[in-house]
């Protein structure tokens, strides 16, 4: 990517994330790349973030982000918008399981290359849908292996 506007390199990162494009992200990412969670958990290094970012494709399939502010000093980007997805439950996309919340982001560009991103988020909506879906997985695994009795 050729650019020097920093405003540029995010909106193609966020359109990497948005298509769930490894490479993608790996491209516009520095080797030295911090990916900082809405839990304040940092991944470092581009095999990590590769994998966090994989883990969460898997987990939310239609994972989105929406920008509604986007505000720049130098190299910092600060955003504003909103972060959707549906938590996926064997596979299955259930409507119920859907959310969107708000979100702030941090973003640092060095080099025409992402080097970090930073997500502001309430994401406790996520969690709990999150545990809900993994109590409701285990039922399921266990009513399959021992079925109800058959009534004669």
């Amino acid at each position: 990517m050729q650019s020097n506007d920093p405003i540029q390199v995010v909106l193609a990162f966020v359109d990497a994330i948005n298509a769930q494009d490894l490479k993608r992200l790996d491209n516009i990412t520095n080797e030295d790349f911090r990916l900082i969670d809405a839990t304040g958990k940092m991944f470092h290094g581009r095999a990590k973030t590769r994998n966090a970012w994989s883990k969460l494709f898997d987990m939310f399939p239609d994972y989105e982000i929406s920008t509604s502010e986007i505000v720049s000093e130098d190299n910092l980007i600060f955003m504003i918008g909103t972060v959707s997805g549906t938590h996926a439950v064997l596979g299955t996309l259930l409507s119920t399981n859907r959310r969107s919340i708000s979100a702030a982001w941090r973003v640092k560009v060095e080099k025409d290359k992402v080097s970090e991103w930073q997500i502001y988020a309430d994401d406790s909506k996520v969690k709990q849908i999150i545990v809900e879906t993994k109590k409701h997985s285990r039922r399921t695994s266990r009513d399959k292996r021992h079925p109800p009795p058959e009534v004669s």
